[in-house]
Formats: structure tokens, C-alpha cells, sequence
């Protein structure tokens, strides 16, 4: 009752981080998104061994429901390199995977050639900026801080969605959601094929994501709604 009939006549303004969260709320809330400081990446400390024909996807995973999506993200990845040796191309994704992996899992997975466990590093930006693209299994329509971090140092996002309308990323111009694996699969192949004119194209339009969360302009936010308070 509070959230959604008295809290309108109890408090001059409600905030919410995003659109998403204020409907789910049902709110009337002033969308103020979490602030981003884009860090320098430069080389990572412990040089990665890279083939020439290898495409680095990464992603990020933790405790909960990132790590029940990492065999979607496995499977995803499986099926984007049968497609390439499918169409005679020599390119082969590996998926990198940082971040705490259940031991249950993590030997489950480690199975597969093309996954390696990188586990939690000191330089994870340095390493991400050598990423072809960042993976995200996580449905929410809210970039996650690691997609906001890849978009920083100039790595696309790809992400499951579960509305494409409510993504801040828009599909073929500043990021590549998808609904379901097969879509997923179909798009990740197709930028693999066309990955240096579509890397430029998605990381260019998409830094308008990270400008919007500049930490300036949200502090300038936050300070005209105190100021009216």
C-alpha cells in the first residue's frame, strides 16, 4: 500500500535508477542511473597468450544467478564455433571466464577446450580491453558494471534480454541483445564474420551509455533535486 498509493503523497520526489526499476516499482519516479567512472585499461600485468586466429569473448560471473547462466554462455559459444567451422572459417572463439566458478561446475565446464577459468585478477580492465566482445548471460535490462567497464575501454556488449525495448543497449547499433540462444548463436556468428567493421560501429555508439552515466552529470542531478528540497 506505502509503494504504491501513499508514497506519492509522502515524499516530494522518487528516484529510481532506471525506467525498469521504476515500473516495477509502480512509481512515478525521476531516473537517476548508477554513475560510471571509466578507468584506463593499458597492457595487463601477466601478458596473454593469444592466437592470431582466436576471438576472446569474456565474461564476468558471481555469486548467484550470473553463474546458473555460465552453461548458456558455454553452450552459446559451443555452437558460434561449429557455425565458423561450419562456413570453412579458421577463426575459433575461446570464452574467458573471470570471477569465482563453484568447483562442481568449474570441473564440469573445464572440459571444453574453448572455456578457460581465469579466476579473479588484479588488472581485470587491462585484460578486458583485449576482448573482442563481453558476454552477459544475465537478462536484466540494466547494463551490469562489468558491461559498463567493457563499453569504457572499448569492448561491445552482448546480452541476453528478456525485451529489447527496455535495453539500453539498441541491437545492431550501440550493442547485441537476444532473446533466446538460437538468436544469440545467429548474431555472434555473424560478428565474428564482420568483427572489425562491427566493433568500431557498436563501441562508438555505445559510449553514449557511459557518457550518460558520467559521475559529473549525475552529481549535478542529485544536486538540483536536494536543492528543491
Amino acid at each position: 500500500m506505502h509503494k504504491l498509493i501513499l508514497i506519492q503523497l509522502i515524499y516530494d520526489y522518487v528516484t529510481a535508477v532506471s525506467y525498469v526499476k521504476a515500473r516495477k516499482n509502480h512509481v512515478r519516479a525521476i531516473v537517476i542511473p548508477n554513475p560510471i567512472i571509466c578507468r584506463s585499461s593499458g597492457l595487463p600485468e601477466t601478458p596473454l597468450l593469444l592466437h592470431p586466429d582466436e576471438v576472446i569473448f569474456i565474461t564476468y560471473v558471481s555469486a548467484g544467478v550470473t553463474i546458473t547462466n555460465l552453461p548458456k554462455l558455454v553452450k552459446v559459444v559451443y555452437l558460434v564455433n561449429k557455425n565458423l567451422e561450419r562456413l570453412g572459417v579458421k577463426k575459433r572463439v575461446v570464452l574467458h571466464v573471470y570471477g569465482d566458478v563453484p568447483p562442481a561446475l568449474l570441473k564440469t565446464l573445464s572440459r571444453y577446450p574453448f572455456v578457460k577459468f581465469m579466476g579473479y585478477v588484479s588488472d581485470f580492465i587491462k585484460r578486458l580491453s583485449v576482448a573482442d566482445i563481453f558476454l552477459d548471460g544475465f537478462p536484466s535490462a540494466e547494463l551490469r558494471y562489468t558491461a559498463l567497464e567493457s563499453i569504457c575501454v572499448g569492448v561491445p556488449v552482448a546480452k541476453f534480454t528478456e525485451d529489447p525495448r527496455l535495453e539500453e543497449v539498441v541491437d545492431g547499433f550501440s550493442g547485441t541483445p537476444a532473446i533466446s540462444d538460437e538468436e544469440m548463436v545467429e548474431k555472434l556468428t555473424r560478428y565474428v564474420l564482420n568483427m572489425d567493421e562491427m566493433k568500431k560501429m557498436l563501441v562508438s555508439n555505445a559510449r553514449n551509455i557511459t557518457q550518460k552515466r558520467d559521475l559529473r552529470r549525475i552529481a549535478i542531478m542529485w544536486r538540483t533535486i536536494i536543492g528543491k528540497c
